[in-house]
């Protein structure tokens, strides 16, 4: 069973000369496959700080991560097979839908068959599949939402800040989600 285990994660930022600010105090948390959790709470009490060491862009003070019972929290991000979506969109202006997909699964080495079939599935997941020949500037606010989403799709663990997302991505997000749980069971 494909676990995200966090075991006592403590995150403490540290500035010379100012107090330390304790973020995230002995955090205990298990994400079983298939499971969508969400983290809820008032401006700084750490959401973003637990996914960020989720993700590998911040440190862990103290405690573990273990994705499917590896340890995780030592590795660089793109080591973690774990993806985390911003809330800016992500395309680059001068390619296409499809080329912005592409471009991020590249850096999964796979084939040119397989990241083309992975294109085209993804995109029919997140409903933009009649848009991948068209340039950023010229899709609507929700179709950049769901194809900055969309290389994510499909990743073991998928991390998504949506607070400041409106329908459109939090339905994309949970697409992903889907695409992800089918995915992590079909890679076992």
């Amino acid at each position: 069973m494909g676990t995200l285990e966090l075991r006592g994660i403590d995150k403490v930022y540290r500035s010379r000369g100012k107090p330390a600010v304790h973020a995230v105090r002995a955090l205990d948390m298990d994400v079983r496959k298939g499971e969508i959790v969400a983290l809820l709470g008032s401006s700084g009490c750490g959401k973003t700080s637990t996914l960020r060491m989720i993700a590998g862009f911040e440190s862990v003070s103290s405690g573990s991560i273990a994705l499917n019972g590896r340890r995780i929290d030592h590795l660089a991000p793109a080591q973690r097979k774990v993806a985390m979506a911003f809330e800016g969109y992500s395309l680059y202006p001068p390619l296409t839908v499809r080329e912005n997909i592409a471009f991020a699964l590249k850096s999964r080495q796979l084939s040119r068959a397989e990241i083309a079939r992975r294109v085209g599935a993804i995109a029919q997941l997140v409903e933009i599949d009649d848009i991948l020949e068209s340039f950023p500037r010229s899709i609507s606010g929700g179709q950049q939402q769901r194809a900055s989403l969309a290389p994510w799709c499909g990743m073991p663990i998928f991390i998504c800040s949506t607070s400041r997302w409106g329908s459109s991505s939090r339905s994309s997000a949970r697409s992903c989600a889907v695409g992800s749980r089918a995915s992590w069971r079909s890679a076992k």
